[in-house]
């Protein structure tokens, strides 16, 4: 076949031209800095990194409430904490799957399912759904069913994932599947809702103690150790009934329903981060009913149980040094923080940390009103986040830095997203309040509901826990960045499914693991680990640094994808997939392609784009 020089544009160009609103109001906070275009690009490409989902309206759902009212039920009202909770509904729950249109080109549905499957006198909840119907018809020889898709989290929403990404990801699979996403309970516009707090306040106050980095050595460990007992207290009182409800098991047993209920036994699917212990969950409770599962991004779900989070970190360091390495590579001009080798890079970064750390750097910006304050924690939770998304962030990162150098730090306050946390609790008083108990602030109170509450230890006193870290620490530099095992220490509410299956077992398909060689929250050997319990399994590696395979463009890991998902066909063990963008300081991709070929990495790329994968902890989604 006939090979053409390809040039892939990044795909920021295509989500520029859709986000003008969006870009022109956040633009509009820099222009007193210097270097007003690199800085507005920055605060887009940051924007987009701990955010995309603002734009999207992934988490918010402040474009799906103006385009499409997921809450009405007719004749029914709704309580939602201090907003207004007289909504009348457009979609009825039901046991069957009934389809609406919605979003111009899309089915939206809500899916009645008991809380308790062992009692369902408990009651129900409604599963949110949105599909992208399959462009064939269902009595099509080539038609598959649906494949559904978890972003991560616990908390990230699947309906809102879809939306997002349905181009790409119909690009990448063909035509023969239907995706469909799908809200987790107590995510997205499932029902019923998680709402722990009772004000905008409280939500900024508990934010702001989850956004301190979490050192086992400094006494500031113990203020977090019972602001987590505090948030554990409030949460059995207020959201018990509920949050026993949300665990892994119950939403494994929803995806039965869910396929079930479309008329298939099998379920495909492609789970990212969390994702993958939902993934194998399902394939441990239901290894009959595994279709074709991609499990991108793998956490040790067996550590998962345990409530330990000990096995995240293995590969974090790795993935920050080729952030420093790329820096070094792309030169002076490109990297504002450039240095002769990672090494001093390294050195300079640390010599930052170290002087905020003592000497926190205030601004005020008199013309906005604004004011801030960059300091030690905030900057090593906005290095940590950014290795999630390297080849987004790192430009921007380094820029941060640079103009932190400087004592210019209103650029990395904006783009660490304490902006938010802080307008939370000094907003002036809106009666009744029109974001609490909404959507626009959910997602740590969804992550212990799920997380702490499938954990089966969760509960150390602060020596045991202090000693947890302490041995975590062995692994990676960003273990103060690790909060998750802090905000389970407090938790009370177990799930009323525990996990009782068994993680090593036959699958009616061997299941695709996929691991990137820094992963900054999923070593590879997680994949590992994991397939070694499936049989038949493979593991597929890929060599780039962030979260999940698709945080990087990769026309090898993309093909084996769609060769899974369309033909069956496995990987051989053992293959490794090179990556066709590894600086986030480049502008294209060049090399040989052809035209099937290069349309097949222009679809992996724009998924490198958007990135839909979840970022637990960060105030913005």
């Amino acid at each position: 076949m006939e090979k053409r020089k390809s040039s892939v544009r990044p795909f920021e160009d295509a989500l520029l031209e859709s986000r003008k609103d969006a870009i022109a109001k956040r633009s509009r906070r820099w222009h007193l800095l210097a270097l007003p275009f690199l800085v507005w690009a920055g605060l887009h490409a940051l924007r987009v990194f701990h955010s995309w989902s603002k734009d999207h309206q992934v988490e918010q759902g402040t474009v799906f409430a103006k385009e499409f009212n997921w809450t009405k039920v007719s004749g029914c009202f709704i309580r939602i904490p201090h907003a207004v909770a007289d909504i009348h509904l457009q979609i009825e729950p039901s046991e069957e799957l009934k389809w609406t249109p919605c979003y111009e080109e899309l089915e939206c549905a809500r899916f009645s399912v008991p809380l308790d499957y062992k009692n369902p006198s408990a009651g129900s909840a409604a599963i949110a759904l949105l599909r992208s119907a399959s462009p064939l018809p269902q009595d099509h020889k080539d038609y598959k069913g649906p494949i559904l898709f978890n972003p991560g989290g616990p908390g990230g929403s699947g309906t809102a994932t879809v939306r997002a990404l349905a181009g790409p990801m119909r690009r990448v699979l063909g035509d023969g599947y239907d995706l469909l996403g799908f809200d987790p309970r107590g995510t997205g516009y499932t029902t019923p809702e998680v709402n722990l707090y009772n004000s905008l306040g409280e939500i900024g106050l508990f934010g702001l103690q989850m956004l301190q980095t979490t050192n086992y050595s400094d006494p500031s460990f113990g203020a977090q150790y019972g602001a987590m007992k505090n948030l554990g207290n409030i949460a059995k009182e207020r959201i018990g009934n509920v949050g026993q409800y949300l665990g892994t098991p119950a939403v494994a047993r929803d995806m039965l329903s869910i396929i079930t209920a479309h008329g298939q036994d099998k379920l495909n699917y492609w789970g990212f981060s969390y994702g993958t212990v939902l993934g194998a969950t399902f394939a441990a409770m239901f290894p009959n009913n595994v279709g074709r599962l991609v499990l991108d991004g793998v956490v040790d779900s067996e550590d998962y149980y345990e409530g330990r989070w000990a096995k995240n970190l293995e590969d974090t360091d790795a993935g920050l040094w080729l952030m420093y390495q790329d820096c070094v590579d792309s030169g002076p001009f490109a990297c504002a923080f450039h240095e002769s080798t990672a090494q001093a890079v390294s050195d300079r970064v640390d010599a930052l940390l170290e002087k905020v750390r003592y000497n926190p750097v205030p601004f005020y910006n008199s013309e906005a009103g604004v004011y801030g304050l960059v300091d030690h924690s905030t900057v090593r939770r906005f290095i940590f986040t950014a290795l999630y998304n390297p080849l987004t962030t790192s430009n921007f990162v380094f820029l941060a830095l640079a103009l932190l150098e400087k004592g210019q730090s209103e650029f990395l306050w904006y783009a660490s997203g304490n902006q938010d946390m802080q307008t939370l609790i000094t907003a002036p008083c809106v009666c009744p309040s029109p974001s609490a108990g909404s959507l626009a602030f959910k997602g740590w109170e969804t992550v212990f509901s799920i997380a702490c509450g499938d954990a089966q230890h969760n509960q150390p006193d602060i020596d045991a826990l202090r000693k947890d870290y302490e041995n975590m620490s062995k692994d990676s530099s960003f273990t103060d960045c690790w909060s998750i095992r802090m905000g389970c220490s407090g938790w009370k509410i177990q799930a009323a499914e525990p996990f009782n299956a068994s993680f090593n077992t036959n699958t009616s398909y061997p299941i695709l693991f996929i691991g990137n060689t820094a992963d900054p929250v999923t070593p590879v050997s997680n994949a590992h680990k994991m397939s070694k319990g499936f049989a038949n399994s493979v593991v597929l590696t890929q060599k780039s640094g962030g979260h999940c395979s698709i945080s990087a463009p990769s026309y090898c890991t993309a093909k084996y994808v769609r060769e899974y998902f369309v033909s069956g066909t496995l990987p051989k063990e053992g293959t490794k997939c090179d990556v066709h963008k590894a600086s986030g300081f480049a502008s294209s991709l060049n090399f040989e392609l052809t035209a099937e070929e290069a349309q097949l990495l222009e679809a992996s790329a724009e998924l490198q784009s958007l990135y839909p994968v979840y970022i637990p902890f960060m105030p913005i989604r």
